[in-house]
């Protein structure tokens, strides 16, 4: 690999630069006594500044890195367990590193006889009702700081004491690929409802996305090669771009932030000094070409969503808004919005029937986003229009026995009591998982009990 070439390069620069001086003694002349001089002069202004920039890389960088090595320990902590789902190992620790919060899981062995962890406390066996949240990161409780003690679902489990409810959070970027966690594993778990997690901000798109790390390696027939498939891909994704300064091993300090500011400036040259290049052209691979839920996801739904992710417009702080947010051309349109309600209430529906056919109760639960709550209505009233109108359409098609609980009005009545979500990152804050947990809890005290 090309790195690997600088690499060589820099470690015979000594012997090179010795060999050069010692032709130049040689010669007896005052241009060659200079030459040495400026020669000796630039070598060692060089050793100056590899050292000083080493001393100081190891002293100001030192909390990044040992961000770094926590964040890689997690990247290795998930595999593809013999449920042929990807899981997180039990008994882990699995560290998610944002600007504004640092969250820790500690994953559980909740199914013996099965090597997979989950983002729970364990099955409670004296409790008269269990159920599975599923759903993504809301339900995982990230932001929460701590999920076991913050998130709504053990909270939750905290306010009932007939609950026991199984945490099925981040099984998935979307119902469809959710559904196939939950297919795989929840015939091991005896439960008697469902609660059904839905977040505005991105599953009308996540619904559309036919990639999915459950299926999408099942081309590699044995697990324990599947997953280490699966772990050089997260170490690829996690080694480019910006942590590339934090895992360079060239032996100049200089050479890393060189390419460092390289790779920034254009990521494609990565490459060049990385050998872990051929990871990411197999995960970009996977993701281009990915057909594991086309049955479920038309194609003018999944061009309607890759077209919206890629258009994006950020509001930020300069428009006198307390977070950052954007929004996105899938919104942009009431059309394109129907459409995606439409596909999302229907993915929704025929879980449900499904469900019904085995007489668990199931709960659909819609998580606003920030913007929904904290945007201006006059500054905004067209793009909140969007997302009510999306809403509306949602709601109006889920089949009507579906027992729906909107947030959105519990959330803007708490949004001068505390913050809500973060103000960089679009999840829950403690508090806003505290007031989501109130909410649910009683509207299934009223529902379910």
């Amino acid at each position: 690999m090309p790195g690997r070439c600088l690499w060589h390069y820099e470690t015979n620069y000594v012997f090179h630069l010795f060999f050069f001086l010692n032709f130049l003694e040689n010669e007896d002349s005052l241009v060659a006594k200079k030459l040495i001089f400026y020669m000796l002069y630039i070598s060692f202004l060089i050793m100056f500044i590899e050292f000083s920039i080493r001393f100081l890389w190891g002293t100001i960088k030192k909390n990044e890195i040992e961000i770094y090595k926590e964040a890689m320990q997690t990247a290795i902590s998930f595999q593809y367990s013999d449920f042929g789902v990807v899981t997180p190992l039990p008994n882990k620790e699995i560290v998610l590193f944002k600007e504004e919060f640092t969250d820790r899981f500690k994953t559980k062995r909740i199914i013996d006889n099965h090597d997979a962890g989950f983002f729970d406390n364990g099955l409670d066996f004296k409790r008269e009702f269990r159920a599975i949240a599923i759903g993504d990161s809301f339900t995982r409780g990230v932001g929460s700081l701590d999920n076991l003690k913050n998130g709504w679902v053990s909270r939750l489990e905290n306010e009932i004491d007939w609950l026991d409810l199984v945490n099925f959070g981040n099984s998935g970027t979307g119902l469809p690929q959710q559904r196939v966690f939950y297919d795989a594993i929840s015939k091991y778990i005896e439960h008697d409802g469902v609660i059904v997690n839905f977040y505005s901000g991105n599953d009308y798109v996540d619904n559309a996305e036919n990639f999915d790390w459950n299926l999408d390696l099942n081309y590699i027939t044995d697990l324990k090669q599947r997953s280490g498939t699966f772990v050089n891909i997260q170490k690829a994704l996690l080694d480019s771009g910006k942590n590339f300064q934090l895992t360079c091993n060239f032996k100049s300090r200089i050479l890393c932030i060189f390419a460092g500011i390289l790779i920034k400036i254009d990521p494609s040259t990565d490459e060049y000094f990385s050998d872990k290049s051929h990871w990411l052209e197999v995960y970009d691979s996977l993701r281009e070409n990915s057909k594991s839920h086309e049955k479920e996801i038309p194609e003018y739904i999944s061009r309607i969503a890759t077209s919206g992710r890629q258009n994006c417009q950020e509001y930020s702080e300069s428009l006198d808004l307390p977070f950052k947010w954007w929004i996105c051309s899938y919104l942009s349109s009431e059309q394109n919005a129907n459409h995606l309600a439409t596909h999302s209430a229907k993915l929704v529906n025929e879980f449900y029937f499904n469900l019904k056919k085995k007489k668990i109760k199931v709960l659909f639960i819609y998580h606003p986003t920030m913007f929904e709550i904290y945007a201006n209505e006059n500054q905004f009233r067209k793009e909140l229009s969007f997302y009510r109108s999306a809403k509306n359409k949602l709601f109006n098609q889920l089949d009507k026995e579906i027992k729906v609980l909107d947030l959105t009005n519990e959330m803007y009545r708490n949004r001068s009591r505390g913050r809500l979500y973060w103000f960089k990152d679009d999840h829950y804050s403690p508090f806003g998982y505290e007031v989501a947990s109130l909410a649910i809890s009683e509207f299934l005290m009223k529902n379910w009990r």
